[in-house]
């Protein structure tokens, strides 16, 4: 059984995103019209600080999955000018690749909180309105977009310390592991997170206090995790480590934690939907 253990360093991801970015204006091997796009709101850690960057897809999803959306960004004080123009097509487009959405992450950088103008403009229809950045919730309004959707105008910020993620098990007699995970983190001083209801990016939290987040569809069994941590990141890495080593034909474990500030800042960060930036991501993987 193949494992995967993969650790990104957020520098280098970054680097890699920008040069993506840079490689889409000096290497055209053609380019699409852009029709209409959705826009969703992330924050990651960026040593210590909370990192924001909007997330583009189109609503169209037959585009090959390499197709990216051509972009730029101006900056100005508290003003951002975001340029979507058409889609980058590339030399993978005609070969018999998945469909999708074609995408784009733009990093906005470390915001304080206040209020910044946000203008988008997709092919030639101009947006204008504003990102509100708080303590606790980062909002987006645009009241009256054009070829512009905003999934979520309200998304709450995840606290330093969250853990999320999922035991995943294809025999229903290896529940029993699972159980014991989520027993080891509480011996550890991983307890269950208590958050306001709302949308944090990665999960929700309904009114009940139930957590959710998306689970790939080929996962036959799962036990969510949602906890809160502030303590070393080694107990964490060993408790990890253990269940990877005996159990790896049994279960598989993605974690994400967005550490607390100071020495231990980083982020693990989860894939989504259009699989955008990354960082520090402890992910166990097995194929059982």
């Amino acid at each position: 059984m193949k494992k995967h253990i993969l650790i990104l360093p957020i520098a280098l991801v970054l680097t890699l995103v920008l040069l993506t970015f840079a490689g889409c204006e000096d290497d055209k091997p053609g380019t699409t019209p852009l029709q209409t796009v959705n826009v969703d709101i992330y924050e990651t850690v960026n040593y210590g600080a909370k990192y924001l960057f909007l997330h583009f897809e189109t609503d169209l999803k037959t585009y090959p999955v390499t197709y990216s959306i051509r972009n730029g960004l101006k900056t100005n004080g508290n003003n951002f000018e975001i340029n979507l123009p058409d889609i980058q097509k590339d030399k993978y487009g005609d070969q018999n690749i998945l469909k999708g959405a074609a995408t784009a992450d733009v990093g906005l950088g470390t915001l304080a909180n206040g209020v910044y103008n946000l203008t988008i403009k997709v092919a030639q229809n101009i947006n204008t309105g504003t990102l509100t950045v708080g303590d606790s919730l980062m909002v987006l309004d645009f009241p009256s977009p054009q070829a512009l959707t905003v999934n979520h105008d309200t998304v709450r910020r995840i606290p330093y310390g969250t853990v999320w993620g999922y035991i995943s098990f294809s025999n229903a007699a290896n529940d029993a592991i699972a159980t014991a995970v989520l027993d080891s983190l509480t011996g550890i001083g991983a307890l269950p997170a208590n958050y306001p209801a709302g949308y944090y990016g990665y999960f929700s939290v309904d009114d009940t206090g139930a957590f959710t987040q998306n689970v790939p569809a080929e996962v036959e069994y799962h036990k969510p995790i949602f906890r809160y941590y502030n303590g070393a990141v080694a107990p964490l890495n060993q408790l990890l480590s253990f269940y990877h080593t005996e159990y790896h034909n049994k279960i598989d474990i993605v974690v994400y934690w967005f550490y607390p500030s100071g020495a231990k800042s980083g982020a693990i960060i989860p894939q989504r939907p259009g699989d955008g930036l990354h960082e520090e991501l402890l992910f166990f993987k097995s194929n059982n």
